[in-house]
């Protein structure tokens, strides 16, 4: 019986102890599969259906990747209706993060400008369309 307690005792202190971080990003937490790209300056529509573009969002990171590339990490802030991205870096492991300053790194991604800010027009469990001044980004949850 003293051993149970003991186990029990040991349980729940390892569990008082830690403090776990935690989000508030609700639905947006997760990796989302960039399927469709509309300018709103011409109506040209691009569909991403072999070139699987990921957006990942952890806590306050975002993670851009794609196949064959190295991933581009960004911070974000999220308001009700607003998301920004701002500081990205390359993402690498071996040599280090290093800060992005070309914006044609970015396009590939949906992202027009080092530091970028959407709209958020939708956000469900399964579906999100983020909306910038040239594009509007349809995603779903992978």
């Amino acid at each position: 019986m003293k051993k149970i307690f003991y186990i029990i005792t040991a349980v729940l202190s390892l569990l008082v102890s830690c403090t776990i971080e935690t989000s508030d990003n609700g639905d947006l937490d997760g990796m989302w599969l960039l399927e469709r790209m509309d300018s709103l300056s011409n109506n040209a529509i691009t569909t991403f259906d072999e070139h699987k573009i990921t957006w990942s969002f952890q806590y306050d990171l975002l993670q851009l990747s794609n196949l064959h590339d190295k991933p581009v990490i960004y911070r974000f802030e999220r308001t009700d209706d607003k998301l920004i991205l701002n500081n990205p870096s390359m993402f690498d492991r071996t040599l280090g993060d290093t800060l992005v300053t070309d914006v044609e790194v970015l396009r590939q991604f949906g992202v027009n400008a080092i530091y970028e800010s959407f709209y958020i027009k939708s956000l469900s469990k399964n579906d999100m369309v983020l909306e910038s001044s040239l594009l509007r980004l349809h995603l779903k949850k992978h």
